[in-house]
C-alpha cells in the first residue's frame, strides 16, 4: 500500500518521502512559475489515493513551507486538500 502513494517524478525535482505515518512531499524548483498548481494537482492526486484506501490526511495538522531567497517569491501559495487549505508557515519541525 505505501509503495503505491502519489510520488512525483524525480527528474522534475519532486520528491516524497514516507516514515511511520508522516509524509513529506518536496518541490524544488528555480522559479516559482505555476508551483501552486502543480502542488494542488500532486495533492488532489494524494486525496484520491487517500480516499481509496480509506485514509485520511489531518489538515489541521498539515502544512506548507516555501525556501527561497527572494521574499517575493515566498508569497504563500493557496494549496488545498479536501477543500481545505493548507496553512503557511516559515519554518517546519519535523520529530
Amino acid at each position: 500500500m505505501a509503495l503505491n502513494i502519489p510520488k512525483r517524478n524525480k527528474t522534475n525535482n519532486e520528491y516524497s518521502l514516507l516514515f511511520a505515518d508522516d509524509l513529506v512531499t518536496f518541490f524544488i524548483y528555480n522559479k516559482k512559475g505555476n508551483l501552486e498548481n502543480k502542488i494542488n494537482k500532486y495533492l488532489n492526486e494524494l486525496e484520491l489515493w487517500l480516499i481509496k484506501w480509506k485514509m485520511k490526511i489531518s489538515v489541521e495538522k498539515s502544512c506548507s513551507v516555501v525556501f527561497s531567497r527572494y521574499k517575493k517569491e515566498s508569497d504563500n501559495l493557496n494549496l488545498k486538500i479536501y477543500g481545505n487549505r493548507i496553512a503557511s508557515q516559515k519554518e517546519i519541525k519535523f520529530l
